[in-house]
């Protein structure tokens, strides 16, 4: 999506670094992004959990998104607001990763 869409790529490179200081249309747009993120990190963990995936694309993937947590101020703010969005057990699963980047905040890259 993003590799065809160089508007989306822009946007996205904004919230991710500096959620608080974009427009609220730029936000709206990124945050439709971010919810796809979620969607299918929240689905592979789903996935792992019923041993429908191989190991190996669960870890894989589950290490993309806790190195997004911990470097991209833009997913601490879509998850500070859509949050209920999720139901458990996920929810708890990402919200510790989340409490686990206020502990260790990592530089960005």
């Amino acid at each position: 999506m993003m590799v065809e869409n160089e508007s989306l790529a822009g946007a996205v490179t904004e919230c991710d670094a500096n959620p608080d200081g974009v427009a609220a249309t730029t936000w709206q747009r990124c945050a439709n992004y971010y919810f796809m993120q979620f969607n299918f990190w929240e689905y592979v963990y789903y996935q792992n959990r019923d041993s429908s995936i191989p190991q190996q694309l669960w870890v894989g993937a589950d290490a993309y998104f806790k190195t997004l947590v911990q470097t991209k101020p833009g997913y601490v703010r879509f998850w500070n607001e859509m949050e209920t969005a999720f139901d458990e057990p996920f929810r708890s699963y990402a919200a510790q990763q989340f409490r686990r980047r206020a502990a260790f905040p990592a530089s960005k890259p």
